[in-house]
């Protein structure tokens, strides 16, 4: 089909005298119109809590995990996890000890947690070093993660609506989160879910100089995974992950030398090459992902599924 639209697309581009319109540039707008707008979204209603995530017998099945380096954020993070209709366990990562100490006020008083634990890391690797660093001793015994942070993005002017964009997804409503727990439960082949790419981050969903990266991440893991020619991220990392999906990379022991020091790099890094392994990652074990996107309105929740 992709064939016989290029031809059609190269006749016209003759007959409007741009004769060096080949199928090389022509097969390179094609796929770059995918890249930026194709997604298959499918109905996703909200559901009431149900029991199955609240055992008398056992801790949690969740955990949340939170870099939170801006506290001026705090508040909100409390907000939205709160939404979440089930028993969780919090776990909160900062830089500063004093900034440690607001949190475990903060977080007594307002979350909804049942068991929370602060800890303090170098500001190294933004939020994917002090993900890997905290859960690596935590993250047996839990079902499910959900992984947050305080995403500012001083470098754009869009920040703030990424973020808003991606909790809305996250953790939209009880209903929304009950109903993204419920499609995994029924699913055991969903290994993560995430949020749709926000609009102005699109043309940057490539690998962006970070394929070598994630080759090196896959060496250390003992993993041989043929990557896609684009993969399949949560821009921005956040999400809803099975645990079994992403233990892997939690198994491995991460060290603070291995995230260079913080010089508000925009790509290249290691924590750059985390994000865009996710999917691969829980492709590698048999999983798949899907992307999910309420309604701005929280009305109607939608979940798509990501196309191969």
């Amino acid at each position: 089909m992709l064939n016989g639209l290029m031809e059609k697309v190269i006749a016209v581009g003759k007959e409007e005298g741009i004769a060096a319109l080949g199928k090389k540039t022509v097969r390179w707008l094609f796929t770059r119109h995918r890249l930026l707008s194709t997604e298959m979204i499918t109905g996703l209603a909200p559901v009431s809590p149900v029991d199955a995530f609240e055992p008398e017998d056992r801790h949690a099945r969740i955990a949340v995990q939170i870099h939170l380096f801006y506290l001026s954020l705090l508040d909100e993070m409390i907000e939205v996890t709160n939404r979440i209709p089930y028993g969780f366990d919090g776990y909160i990562s900062t830089d500063t000890e004093e900034k440690a100490s607001m949190i475990r006020e903060t977080f007594a008083a307002k979350s909804r947690a049942a068991r929370f634990k602060v800890a303090v890391y170098p500001n190294r690797g933004r939020d994917v070093g002090p993900f890997l660093w905290q859960m690596a001793t935590h993250w047996e015994g839990y079902d499910y993660i959900c992984h947050l942070h305080t995403k500012y993005s001083s470098h754009n002017s869009f920040g703030e609506a990424w973020r808003h964009e991606i909790l809305n997804s996250l953790l939209n409503s009880p209903g929304h989160v009950a109903s993204l727990l419920a499609v995994m439960e029924a699913d055991r082949t969903i290994g993560m879910i995430f949020p749709p790419t926000y609009w102005r981050v699109k043309p940057n969903l490539g690998w962006m100089g970070n394929k070598r990266t994630v080759e090196t991440i896959m060496k250390k893991l003992a993993l041989s995974v043929r990557l896609p020619r684009r993969p399949q991220f949560p821009a921005g990392n956040m999400f809803w992950a099975r645990t079994d999906a992403i233990a892997p990379l939690l198994r491995y022991s991460w060290s603070v030398e291995d995230f260079p020091p913080e010089k508000k790099q925009t790509d290249g890094t290691l924590a750059h090459g985390v994000e865009r392994f996710w999917g691969c990652l829980a492709q590698a074990g048999g999983y798949r992902c899907l992307r999910v996107q309420p309604q701005k309105t929280g009305a109607n929740d939608k979940c798509c599924e990501e196309k191969a």
